[in-house]
């Protein structure tokens, strides 16, 4: 039985029991079904155990996840082993929850955004990496999101540099890392000094992250926006010239 062969119903709010086992209902805003006075104490057992047995699954999910003390090596295999065939179906309603609970953070967060204008030949790597960042910051993962702006970065950065005709960069070396391109970029009057200003506070904020120190949703969300209006002010820089 696994969430693929089910149906969802994404009507956003609490767990509703129907009875099927091939259904997952996500009633927002809405209650539970009425039950019976007979059914009612069988259901509410049936939703515990279902309930309990979806929190189970979690903590395994979570152990894959983010790891277990060696002392709770046996602990994920216990529980799984409970499980026999059920196992994967629970991970995933699991999961759906998690997500569910997203959905408004996420509708929140991507009215935030404007629509960049960096699809131009190219780029693509760059495009790959900002969506990524993007991504990250829409479902939470803000310190991913981070360093992922400034990987898009330097690729915008190394793409429009490697189109001047003065300016080739190597594959490495010091000169080249980040800053380099920065400094290379705004001796090519790729980026402006308000705009190389921004990619230092971009570089930096994804130094700190990549050494440990994790920034506040508010320092991320402006990452974020400096990142996409930086590389479309690269783009726009630098789609006239051959690549």
């Amino acid at each position: 039985m696994v969430l693929g062969a089910t149906v969802v119903r994404a009507v956003l709010g609490r767990y509703a029991d129907t009875g099927d086992d091939t259904v997952v209902g996500l009633n927002i805003g809405i209650d539970q079904p009425t039950k019976t006075a007979d059914e009612a104490p069988a259901a509410e057992q049936v939703l515990q155990a279902k309930h309990i047995a979806m929190q189970l699954a979690g903590l395994v999910a979570n152990a894959r996840i983010e790891g277990v003390a060696p002392d709770h090596q046996a602990v994920p295999d216990m529980i799984l082993a409970a499980f026999e065939a059920d196992a994967e179906a629970y991970t995933q309603y699991y999961f759906a929850f998690e997500f569910v609970a997203t959905l408004k953070q996420i509708g929140e967060r991507i009215h935030l955004l404007a629509i960049p204008l960096i699809k131009v030949p190219g780029f693509e790597d760059t495009w790959t990496y900002l969506a990524e960042a993007t991504r990250c910051w829409l479902f939470g993962h803000d310190t991913a999101s981070v360093a992922l702006c400034r990987a898009a970065l330097e690729l915008a950065l190394r793409e429009a540099i490697r189109r001047t005709p003065n300016t080739h960069p190597p594959l490495s070396g010091r000169d080249w890392d980040l800053n380099g391109l920065i400094r290379a970029a705004r001796d090519e009057k790729i980026l402006d000094n308000i705009a190389k200003n921004v990619a230092h506070d971009v570089r930096v904020a994804a130094n700190d992250i990549l050494h440990g120190n994790i920034p506040e949703h508010v320092a991320t969300q402006t990452i974020l926006d400096k990142t996409r209006s930086l590389v479309e002010h690269i783009v726009a820089a630098t789609a006239t010239k051959q690549p």
